[in-house]
């Protein structure tokens, strides 16, 4: 994936989640359950706010170190960003989607989570092809 086309997908995707975030979910209509997170994907650390940037940092690093431009990463980044804009622009990262049988959770959990799958897949299929 070229350069240029990965930083417009993590934009689009970006914007998607912050779009949704802004005008659906604190307008209220995508439901009452709003939960502002203090934590990473699905609430995790959520004791221990100040470490919930070091995932991103982490997936930002590798990253750089392997100059993997793809999708996977993409999806990483996206996510990891838009959490990171809640947090600075609105205290905690929203979260609506609740399911009831996982913490609730937001599109930017699922980019960060897919992109995760999508990127190891990738890895372990470059291993092979070596």
């Amino acid at each position: 994936m070229k350069l240029s086309r990965m930083l417009f997908f993590v934009l689009v995707l970006f914007l998607l989640d912050q779009l949704i975030k802004s005008f659906f979910v604190t307008q209220g209509q995508m439901g009452s359950l709003i939960v502002y997170n203090q934590g990473i994907s699905f609430s995790l650390l959520s004791q221990f706010p100040w470490r919930s940037i070091l995932p991103f940092v982490l997936f930002l690093l590798i990253g750089f170190f392997l100059q993997k431009q793809s999708y996977g990463m993409a999806l990483l980044i996206a996510g990891g960003l838009s959490n990171l804009a809640d947090r600075l622009w609105r205290g905690g990262v929203v979260d609506f989607i609740d399911l009831k049988i996982i913490p609730v959770f937001n599109l930017a959990d699922l980019l960060i989570s897919m992109g995760c799958i999508l990127t190891l897949i990738e890895l372990i299929k470059q291993e092979i092809k070596e």
